[in-house]
């Protein structure tokens, strides 16, 4: 009797994970907005259930319904169009991408009514799975059968006494949250951290995406690291093999100024602030308390310094912005937001090869499908390119792909690729310094010719570089040149991880640049009383801002001389782009 139950269970779900799935899904796009809520869309609420993929920044992608014919996603569409939303459009979702997991239905609710979901809330991992007017919601996904079978007694004890379980393709499945609930059921407190670990430690199921990309392009479909087949075996990560965490992007901490270093920036910047009579000591080039001393006096008395520094108190930190491309965006976002993984797959691109295979590589260690990932990314970035300069490596050859250090050189290689236009993000150079910088120097002229970097500003915390910042960008009086901006922002990003000094004749042309700058700068200051105020301003800050990058670079370990001319090449890389009109 016990095995013709357990047959017709088995029948059961087999039918379940496979009544009603086509080839294709589809849903509608209503478009990204910001701060939304779900009262913002109250006029579409009786067409279709509405759902939010969470982006950075208060961003969000907004999603009405799921349809299993184009022509019921054309209705809908029609009424969606009619209500004012103009741009929406319908999206497919192809069922081969997604995988069977296994959920327990505690219920169904009617979306045109009222949802009581206070009734859920003890619901651990709540989804729903939307069916014609009607939204299923079920609990898990499990990682098994049995897992599943061990928590249904749970939940019929909680008053769910129908609920049972069932098989269901994860793309079907939307995370229930603030948004879907209007804000009556908040989003669980624990996160989870991507090598499947909850912060208590305990080790948890793999979860299907809560949201499908922000682009579907499907041209290749590429499984995710946890559809992996069985037959391959997750690998103990070696020492250097790190595990996927949210990650916070590094802070290059203000190094104590040391006053026993004789430098050219504290000479000039005692010439300023004695000129302006804060200063009273003698012109020695040393950064000592005096001098300290007298640029805090500047900070609070010089009517320029006080302004700006005002400005950037109560302006954002840089360097926190989503990216307007999605690609772009799911890379940089890719350690602390698993979903991103989803939207890689859906580019047949160079870029989200490569770091589809760091992903299984950092889950599964040197598999073969890394080297797939890799070797098809390289001949699709170089192969029939037209190549100014000759590359560092043979991207005709087959790469075996045996240790991190090659893939993150590999990585930074398809970056630097003509036709490739995105950055490396700030999270691979701190998640892999190391690794980064053999990877960068090896790149050496060709890097430089067409390498992007995130602009990571790790500078940008200390309150000196943001103050010059601000200064530079209103001497600039226009927007600086997006590709010289791209430029300086891969450049400060290089000069942050050095671990060699620049070239003699590096130094040469930082020394020529410098020179050109300040006799410039001197030239436009004469015109105008208002233009010498801004000029002494600039140059209080842009002195004080070199003292303190030197003595980072000299904490890593440079030389007085070499801590200069990377302190100046760093500067230049801040302000280059606004002041260029005074090159």
């Amino acid at each position: 009797m016990n095995k013709i139950h357990a047959l017709a269970l088995l029948f059961f779900l087999t039918v379940s994970a496979l009544t009603g799935q086509g080839t294709l899904y589809y849903t509608i796009n209503l478009g990204t907005f910001v701060d939304a809520s779900r009262d913002d869309f109250r006029p579409l609420q009786s067409v279709g259930f509405l759902y939010a993929y969470k982006m950075e920044n208060n961003f969000s992608q907004i999603y009405l319904g799921g349809y299993d014919t184009k022509q019921a996603a054309s209705a809908a569409l029609t009424k969606v169009q009619n209500a004012g939303y103009s741009a929406a459009y319908i999206q497919e979702r192809f069922l081969k991408d997604g995988q069977t997991v296994t959920v327990i239905q505690v219920g169904a609710v009617d979306i045109r009514q009222p949802v009581n979901w206070e009734k859920y809330a003890a619901v651990p991992e709540l989804w729903g799975v939307t069916s014609g007017d009607q939204l299923k919601l079920v609990a898990g996904p499990y990682n098994n059968l049995d897992e599943a079978r061990q928590s249904l007694p749970g939940l019929q004890k909680q008053g769910f006494r129908d609920a049972f379980i069932r098989n269901i393709n994860s793309i079907f499945l939307i995370k229930i949250g603030s948004f879907e609930t209007g804000s009556q059921l908040k989003q669980p407190l624990i996160q989870f951290k991507w090598n499947g670990e909850r912060e208590t430690g305990a080790v948890q199921k793999t979860l299907p995406p809560t949201e499908p990309p922000a682009s579907y392009e499907y041209s290749e479909g590429r499984k995710s690291p946890s559809a992996v087949p069985s037959t391959v075996q997750a690998k103990t990560p070696a020492p250097d093999i790190r595990e996927y965490q949210a990650l916070v992007a590094p802070v290059a901490s203000a190094s104590n100024i040391r006053s026993n270093v004789k430098r050219r920036a504290a000479i000039e910047l005692q010439k300023l602030l004695k000129a302006e009579n804060f200063y009273k000591g003698s012109l020695d080039g040393y950064y000592g308390a005096g001098t300290a001393t007298a640029y805090q006096t500047a900070l609070q008395n010089n009517r320029e310094l006080f302004k700006y520094r005002l400005l950037i108190q109560n302006a954002a930190a840089p360097g926190n912005a989503a990216s307007g491309d999605p690609l772009q965006n799911a890379i940089n976002r890719l350690p602390e937001d698993s979903r991103a993984s989803v939207v890689l797959e859906s580019y047949n691109h160079p870029v989200a090869k490569v770091y589809q295979a760091y992903q299984l590589f950092m889950a599964y260690g040197p598999v073969a499908e890394v080297n797939n990932l890799m070797n098809a990314a390289i001949r699709q970035a170089y192969l029939n390119k037209p190549l100014k300069v000759v590359p560092p490596f043979d991207y005709r050859a087959t790469y075996a792909y045996n240790d991190l250090d090659q893939l993150i050189q590999h990585i930074y290689y398809v970056h630097a690729a003509p036709d490739i236009t995105y950055a490396a993000p700030c999270w691979l150079s701190s998640t892999h310094p190391q690794e980064s910088a053999r990877a960068q120097a090896s790149l050496g002229g060709y890097g430089s010719a067409g390498l992007k970097v995130q602009s990571c500003d790790p500078f940008s915390e200390w309150e000196e570089v943001r103050l010059l910042e601000a200064l530079a960008t209103d001497l600039g009086a226009s927007a600086p040149n997006p590709a010289q901006a791209a430029e300086a922002a891969s450049a400060r990003a290089a000069l942050f991880l050095a671990n060699r000094p620049m070239s003699a004749a590096a130094e040469r042309e930082i020394e020529s640049w410098y020179s050109a700058l300040m006799t410039n700068l001197a030239g436009w200051a004469n015109r105008d009383p208002l233009h010498q105020k801004m000029t002494v301003a600039y140059k209080i800050a842009f002195f004080q801002a070199c003292i303190r990058m030197e003595d980072f670079y000299m904490d890593k370990g440079f030389g007085s001389e070499e801590a200069k001319s990377l302190a100046l090449a760093t500067a230049r890389a801040i302000v280059g782009p606004s002041l260029a009109r005074f090159e």
